[in-house]
């Protein structure tokens, strides 16, 4: 994270995709995790700055100083 070299071992877009379907199964038995909807939206601001196609350890970016 330092260096901000995101060699991809698991795509950033999809640990936001999986933290959203996890979200909605939960919701499904009246279930609402906190947590994770908190790091869903950290995932989503990443994607949205363009960090999708990198590794999610990439959702740090949105929240560097520029």
């Amino acid at each position: 994270m330092v260096a901000a070299t995101y060699d991809v071992n698991f795509l950033l877009s999809l640990m936001r995709k999986d933290l959203h379907y996890a979200g909605a199964d939960a919701a499904t038995l009246a279930i609402e995790l906190h947590t994770a909807k908190a790091a869903e939206g950290r995932f989503v601001d990443a994607v949205s700055g363009g960090y999708g196609n990198k590794d999610m350890s990439a959702v740090v970016e949105p929240l560097r100083p520029k």
